[in-house]
């Protein structure tokens, strides 16, 4: 939603916007730097993984995101995107973080913010 504000009004004014669920404009003014692509993520990759839910277990195949990003095929030469964390358990580079975050938030009122640490591995 803020980002689709980004050009049309301040980040102050997507904080009053808000009614409060931001409180700070520069969260908003960091959502709305540019990313720096460490890699370029193909739109139906990205897709793909915003969307991802695992299987039943009994079928196979990825049971977590991550374990899901380690099997990805970017198609442009990059097998996988970069996984690596900092000394605080967060994701270091910037696309995969993103990513990460929208496939969380697709699972908005479908699981408990504990079950998105599990899934999410």
């Amino acid at each position: 939603w803020a980002q689709g504000l980004h050009g049309q009004e301040s980040a102050s004014g997507v904080v009053t916007l808000s009614g409060g669920l931001v409180k700070d404009p520069r969260t908003v003014s960091r959502w709305w730097r540019p990313v720096s692509l460490s890699v370029e993520v193909p739109a139906e990759v990205e897709n793909e993984i915003i969307q991802w839910r695992p299987g039943k277990k009994d079928e196979g195949g990825p049971q977590t995101l991550k374990e899901f990003l380690g099997t990805l095929d970017l198609g442009n030469g990059q097998r996988q995107l970069a996984l690596t964390t900092d000394s605080r358990h967060r994701l270091k580079d910037e696309v995969t973080q993103k990513l990460v975050e929208r496939w969380a938030q697709g699972l908005h009122g479908q699981e408990s913010a504990s079950g998105v640490v599990t899934l999410s591995g």
